[in-house]
């Protein structure tokens, strides 16, 4: 009985096979229900029968992600802002324009309404001196 030799894969015959079976595709997690009325709108719409092929749910995603204004774009990324956050950029403003601060001080003139850290993260909000 004979044995076929072990034929041995450099690392550069191994990193080819794998880019040639590469996909172009990618993996997303999102929200089943998100999923369940993405595939349902994408499945209406081929029913239409306007054209031979059918509509790909990526092609869907990528005309509703064009179409989105960048004022909303804008608004869900202020949607991200936590408290604090909030109280990251009233403290680091506080520091640019009045001075060192420690963050327990800040957090105490916030309380006692020495600072309103909303008016504070105005634009054009006045800037409070302590004498």
């Amino acid at each position: 009985m004979t044995t076929k030799p072990n034929k041995t894969i450099s690392k550069n015959e191994t990193n080819q096979k794998s880019k040639s079976n590469a996909s172009s595709t990618g993996t997303l997690r999102i929200d089943v229900s998100l999923m369940d009325r993405i595939k349902k709108e994408v499945s209406e719409l081929n029913k239409r029968k306007v054209g031979s092929r059918k509509i790909k749910i990526s092609e869907y995603i990528q005309l509703a992600i064009d179409s989105i204004p960048e004022e909303k774009k804008e608004e869900l990324a202020g949607q991200t802002v936590t408290g604090f956050d909030f109280f990251e950029m009233g403290f680091t403003k506080y520091l640019k324009t009045i001075g060192k601060i420690s963050k327990d001080t800040f957090m105490a003139k916030i309380a006692s309404g020495e600072i309103i850290l909303v008016d504070f993260l105005k634009e054009d909000a006045p800037v409070y001196k302590v004498a």
